[in-house]
């Protein structure tokens, strides 16, 4: 995930001052964070699932599920 087109991040203005060399910044002077990966965030990532349910006799019923996540 990354941020849109025209997306600022105001917070940055602490970090940035008037920087070049460390944040862009758009015609409005605020930092500008197009194109950047959001924070905490994983480049890739893959989850699946798998459940079963079924009855083992007149009284008793049973379920089974396994999951699996992938994180880059």
């Amino acid at each position: 995930p990354e941020f849109d087109d025209g997306a600022v991040d105001r917070g940055n203005l602490s970090f940035c001052g008037t920087d070049n060399s460390i944040c862009r910044f758009n015609a409005d002077g605020l930092p500008d964070v197009s194109g950047n990966q959001l924070g905490r965030t994983h480049e890739h990532q893959f989850n699946a699932s798998l459940a079963w349910a079924d009855t083992l006799n007149a009284n008793w019923d049973y379920y089974a599920r396994a999951d699996f996540a992938y994180l880059d």
